[in-house]
């Protein structure tokens, strides 16, 4: 369940339970308790975007707004809740960052790993 769930990009919660049944969710507004009697489990995706309450965008720096789903990138994203102005990574600005109280659409800043020096033996 999870590994389709991680292979699903609109998907950011799955349940599952003890009969093998999985259930994918494009949200987790409305929550319900997991059921002992079958072993129902809810389990919430994370990605980069999730503590900014977006979708992470495909460039590895963008993220969509929570609405966008599955529209987060795709060529069809101008169509998605919010538009092209919450769901289309070419139109969310690269000035507008994630974090210190700004939540998704929004751009990470991305710092540069430094490379790992190499030492001579």
């Amino acid at each position: 369940c999870a590994a389709r769930c991680n292979a699903s990009s609109g998907c950011l919660a799955f349940v599952h339970n003890k009969y093998k049944q999985c259930w994918l969710k494009s949200d987790f507004d409305t929550r319900v308790g997991d059921d002992v009697k079958h072993h129902t489990v809810s389990c919430v995706k994370t990605s980069r975007c999730h503590r900014y309450f977006g979708v992470d965008h495909w460039d590895g720096k963008t993220c969509c707004a929570m609405a966008c789903g599955s529209f987060c990138g795709s060529s069809s994203c101008s169509s998605g809740p919010g538009g092209a102005s919450a769901c289309c990574g070419s139109v969310i600005p690269d000035t507008v960052f994630c974090g210190g109280g700004q939540r998704a659409p929004c751009t990470e800043l991305v710092m540069a790993k430094e490379q790992p020096k190499e030492q001579a033996f």
